[in-house]
């Protein structure tokens, strides 16, 4: 008996069904994108020795893959200062060595962040900026923890372990459409890098006078 004409393509089919089920799935490389924009902003709280008591992060300008931030610590003397940093979030290049403040959006388990320097260890929910978020979590090998809100990318805390300090995120403008009550004592350490210490003083008096008087 002679074989089938179509004997020889249902082999050939046979062979590429076994072939895709055994072969190893290839997964696209994530993208990274930044869910920041100029003026976008974020309040951080310290935690350590010899450290300052807030910091302030203001983004400047977005740029592809790279965010370009100002920097301000305010000290408890009083005393403030400032500094403008950049961030490329696909290769991690960065002007300074200070933290890596951000990240691509989106991204999961197993993806990678500033050209394979380490991948994403989980995905957890935390409080960031006052509200429950998706956040991406890596521990580095120096005792550093990291974790950055899944969805704009924006730092939420870091932990260093060796140093015994943080950085905690307690507010931002990304989510929160309505911000937290002013801090007399932060308007009052920007003011006097214009108007000088006496006019922080009077500030600050008139605030708590302000607050008693509510309270009677």
């Amino acid at each position: 008996m002679l074989p089938s004409r179509t004997t020889p393509l249902l082999l050939l089919l046979f062979a590429i069904l076994v072939y895709a089920g055994f072969a190893p799935s290839v997964q696209g490389n994530p993208i990274y994108t930044l869910g920041v924009k100029a003026g976008d902003g974020a309040w951080y709280g310290y935690s350590g020795i010899d450290v300052p008591l807030k910091l302030h992060i203001t983004v400047l300008n977005v740029t592809d893959t790279t965010i370009t931030a100002n920097f301000t610590n305010y000290y408890s003397d009083g005393n403030a200062n400032s500094t403008v940093q950049y961030l490329n979030i696909f290769s991690g290049d960065r002007n300074t060595d200070n933290i890596l403040f951000a990240i691509g959006t989106g991204l999961k388990v197993g993806d990678p962040v500033y050209n394979n320097y380490a991948t994403i260890s989980s995905v957890q929910t935390q409080s960031c900026g006052g509200v429950a978020r998706s956040l991406d979590y890596i521990a580095f090998s120096q005792g550093v923890q990291l974790y950055w809100d899944q969805n704009t990318g924006i730092m939420c805390k870091y932990n260093d372990n060796t140093q015994s300090e943080s950085l905690i995120m307690f507010n931002t403008t990304l989510w929160n459409s309505h911000p937290q009550p002013v801090d007399a004592f932060l308007v009052g350490f920007e003011v006097s890098t214009f108007l000088g210490a006496p006019l922080v003083v009077l500030i600050v008096f008139v605030f708590l006078r302000k607050r008693r008087r509510a309270r009677k």
